[in-house]
């Protein structure tokens, strides 16, 4: 059967996904598993062509079987998902902050090489309990009710992951445990507060 230009279309992104993968990693990049999603429509397809080989041999009721055990196992697999720095670990995290700070206001710093963007001011805004200035601000400080304050607040409250801290990150992270009165890991993020009368402690834009 002649080609229709769908399918090559389909084929030609494939490949430039794959060779850009291929390329990137020969020229150093790291390879993170959800670059990988560029051959999911190479696993659909091969599925797809499975089950109407199923349905054309042994009938329907086969691969409704097929389709339910794919089903099933994608179900089961989402079911015991769990990333160290997920929204449930995150939203566990931000209720910890807010029964700890209470009725005080507090800047949010992130310290974070990978995902310093990582969601958490966003969760804060849901309960209702935002920080008069965050690590945001430059970005989205447009979209809030109240513009970010003038000066610090007497609280100052740090999101880090440890596992993923350039060595300058490492130190201002070290420093500013050291001076916390109190902390908590999360899965992979652990939540500092710190006294900040003296308004010493400055968000990193």
């Amino acid at each position: 059967q002649t080609s229709q230009p769908a399918d090559w279309i389909l084929r030609i992104v494939i490949l430039s996904g794959i060779g850009g993968i291929l390329v990137f990693k020969l020229m150093g990049g790291d390879l993170y598993d959800f670059y990988l999603a560029v051959l999911y429509p190479v696993v659909i397809l091969s599925l797809a062509v499975v089950i109407n080989i199923i349905w054309t041999r042994w009938g329907s009721a086969a691969a409704m079987v097929m389709i339910s055990i794919v089903v099933s196992i994608n179900l089961a697999a989402i079911s015991k998902a769990y990333h160290p720095q997920g929204l449930a670990v995150k939203q566990q995290a931000v209720r910890w902050v807010k029964a700890n700070v209470g009725d005080q206001n507090f800047a949010l710093e992130s310290i974070s090489f990978c995902n310093r963007y990582n969601g958490i001011r966003y969760l804060f805004l849901k309960l209702d309990k935002e920080p008069v200035i965050s690590f945001m601000d430059p970005s989205y400080s447009w979209l809030y009710d109240n513009p970010p304050d003038q000066s610090y607040p007497e609280l100052f409250v740090a999101s880090v992951t440890p596992s993923d801290l350039t060595p300058e990150d490492r130190l201002r992270y070290n420093d500013l445990k050291s001076r916390a009165v109190s902390n908590k890991i999360f899965g992979g993020i652990e939540l500092l507060i710190l006294k900040n009368e003296d308004q010493t402690e400055k968000i990193i834009y």
